[in-house]
């Protein structure tokens, strides 16, 4: 099965996915490959975009969350990134 590499324009979902702007995923067929470039939900990826930031350590974002509901009685929304978690928290 041949896969096409693909950049998300914006936020979106791609096979219950959810990938955030200048995201890297490969779409899985030719028809979901012209489909996403035509409604320009995504691009094709030619090799010259950067790596995307390596992600923080799981560990991290875990010990963030469980200061987040320390703090505020209340549980994290699951997707938020560990920048957005410091944010909160910074702003509290």
């Amino acid at each position: 099965m041949a896969t096409h590499k693909m950049i998300a324009n914006k936020a979106m979902t791609y096979r219950t996915r959810r990938l955030q702007a200048d995201e890297p995923f490969e779409a899985r067929t030719r028809r979901d490959f012209a489909a996403l470039k035509i409604t320009n939900k995504a691009r094709a990826d030619d090799g010259s975009a950067q790596d995307p930031p390596d992600e923080p350590a799981v560990a991290d974002i875990a010990a963030l969350r469980a200061e987040y509901q320390a703090r505020f009685d209340k549980r994290p929304f699951m997707g938020w990134s560990a920048d957005q978690l410091r944010e909160k928290l910074a702003e509290s």
